[in-house]
């Protein structure tokens, strides 16, 4: 028994190396430099880190204000938001893991869904780009982890991921929902899945209030994480027209 626990220890190891190592091959092979958005999201952040404008109300700048951070830290450079992105992608793998140790699947099914969401193309080529998606996803595979688990204040610690999210992706906020419907599937007890759902409510409001208000103030009206009303998809509709 105690050499079978090895061997699946070991091969998760390798999944997990192997995963690292393909991820780290397309950053150093793939040399990707920002545009667009990403280079919004980057020169903001650099501009973060040296103490400058915080950005405008157009777009959800949480990725921004994480990378600040380490840029702050280690200095602003290309490279050192792609190994930021390579720890992301590691803690993602990891996290993934857990959320199926703690599933009741069998271990050949849990050993190819791992396969497969480690060498998962997005989950590889992302690492080049400076982008919100890998620190989004790494927080969701969080707080499923916690979620699963049976740790006190629970809610609690959901609701403050779920605002750090929110500020991330404005929309995230719609996760609440996610956890009353999944709340209510398992446990069968209405007014329990709502008073759990409104403290992820109440704590995300918390956290994202002081942007909201910061976004009001410069505006001068009430504003939320981000005010692009869907602009994107208006442009693709006239372009495509």
């Amino acid at each position: 028994m105690k050499v079978e626990s090895l061997k699946k220890g070991l091969y998760y190891e390798i999944i997990l190396i192997l995963g690292l190592v393909a991820s780290i091959l397309l950053v150093i092979l793939v040399g990707t430099m920002p545009f667009s958005d990403f280079k919004y999201y980057y020169d903001l952040a650099a501009n973060i880190a040296n103490g400058l404008h915080w950005g405008d109300t157009y777009t959800s700048i949480g990725y921004s204000i994480v990378l600040g951070g380490i840029f702050k830290l280690f200095g602003a450079s290309l490279i050192k938001a792609k190994i930021f992105n390579l720890i992301l992608t590691l803690t993602s793998n990891i996290c993934f893991l857990l959320i199926l140790n703690k599933l009741d699947i069998n271990e050949k099914t849990r050993k190819i869904i791992f396969a497969v969401f480690v060498f998962m193309p997005n989950n590889v080529f992302y690492n080049s780009i400076i982008a919100t998606e890998i620190l989004f996803t790494t927080i969701l595979l969080i707080i499923t982890n916690i979620y699963f688990s049976k740790i006190k204040y629970k809610y609690i610690y959901i609701g403050v991921l779920t605002g750090v999210n929110t500020i991330i992706k404005s929309f995230f906020i719609i996760f609440v929902i996610a956890v009353f419907l999944v709340d209510l599937l398992k446990e069968k007890k209405i007014l329990k899945s709502i008073q759990n759902s409104l403290i992820v409510f109440i704590t995300c409001i918390l956290v994202i209030s002081p942007w909201v208000y910061r976004n009001t103030k410069l505006i001068g009206q009430f504003t939320y994480i981000s005010n692009n009303g869907g602009i994107v998809l208006y442009i693709y509709q006239i372009m495509g027209a």
